[in-house]
Parts: structure tokens; C-alpha cells; sequence
């Protein structure tokens, strides 16, 4: 959400019968902050794969990344943790949050785990380099999301240590055409 005055851009995105836009993002210059909520998108800008459940409802399941598509595997709730910066990842198809987990050993992949709220549950968001995307950190680990640049789609992302490069910056492009359960929000059309 940009901030009173801060310069803003709108983008839309049509994905076959899904549309996805992003309003009001900041422009360079201020501190960039992600909107609550969603649902989201969360796209690589390495690969241009969304982060996918792989329709997987089991806690523990890794997720992959594949080619945008649009549908709930591929939509997560963004929630900011109460009174904080940081932040719960949220499958929308599952319901089960993106988990850094307990380890601090780096090219782990992130699974899908129950919601408990504990510190690998939570994660940062930081503008990339360009400030077009975000850096998504662990805050347990301090390690990001990574979608390493040898693998392919159908694999899961990693967990890595911080380096800024384009595997590591992701976009949240906000669904905004269709109804995801989200009680008492109508959506744009």
C-alpha cells in the first residue's frame, strides 16, 4: 500500500480466463510495503513460475513451481501477524502455510504445515534490487526463497542464503476477478 503523496502504478495481467492486477504499488522511492490479504499470485521473475500446492493437502508436502495458471493451488493469503512487519503465507486450495522450517541447512525446500504461528510460519518481504518485486524471508532463518536456476518447473523453490538475484525476487500479483472465500469482500470485475 503506498503511502500518502508516495508516486503509485497499477498493473493487469490477463492469464486465459483469469485476470490479475496489482493497484496502488509503490513506486521506487519509499519503503514498500505488501498489502494484506490477497489472494495472491506469487511469481518467480527468474522463470516466471507461480509458487503451486501441486494440489497437495497433506501438512509436510513441498510445493512446486509451475507455469501461471490462476487456479487455487496457486492463490495464497498474504496476513500480516498482528501488530508487526511479518507476515503468514496461506495456501488458498489447502489452507496450509508456506513453512520455512526448523533447519538452518541452505537449498532446503519450504513444505506446507498446519497454521501454528510459530517464527518459521513467518516471513519478510523485502524490495528486490530494482525495487520491482520482493525478496520473501524466512524470519526464523533469515534465509529466502529461492528457485535455483537449474531446475526446472515442477520442483520445489529453496531456502538460500540472501544474494539478490533474479531467482530470488518474486512478484505478488493480486487476484482480483474471482471470489476466493474471503468473507465480506466483493471482487472487481
Amino acid at each position: 500500500m503506498a503511502e500518502p503523496g508516495q508516486p503509485v502504478a497499477d498493473l493487469k495481467l490477463h492469464l486465459g480466463i483469469l485476470d490479475v492486477g496489482i493497484s496502488n504499488m509503490p513506486l521506487p522511492g519509499k519503503r514498500q510495503r505488501v498489502a494484506s490479504r490477497g489472494p495472491y499470485l506469487i511469481v518467480d521473475r527468474f522463470k516466471g513460475l507461480a509458487l503451486d500446492t501441486n494440489h497437495r493437502h497433506t501438512p509436510g508436502s513441498e510445493p512446486i513451481m509451475w507455469s501461471p495458471n490462476g487456479g487455487d493451488a496457486q492463490l495464497w493469503w498474504v496476513d500480516q501477524v498482528s501488530g508487526t512487519r511479518e507476515y503468514t503465507i496461506t495456501s488458498v486450495e489447502t489452507g496450509l502455510r508456506l513453512d520455512a522450517g526448523e533447519r538452518f541447512d541452505l537449498s532446503r525446500p519450504p513444505t506446507m504445515s498446519q497454521p501454528h504461528g510459530l517464527s518459521h510460519q513467518r516471513w519478510g518481504f523485502i524490495p528486490g534490487p530494482e525495487r520491482v518485486g520482493c525478496l520473501i524471508v524466512s524470519l526464523r532463518s533469515g534465509h529466502v526463497l529461492d528457485f535455483p536456476q537449474l531446475i526446472d518447473r515442477d520442483n520445489p523453490p529453496h531456502m538460500y542464503a540472501r544474494n539478490n538475484e533474479l531467482q530470488q525476487q518474486f512478484l505478488l500479483l493480486r487476484a482480483t476477478s474471482i471470489d476466493h472465500g474471503n468473507p465480506g469482500r466483493r471482487t472487481r470485475r
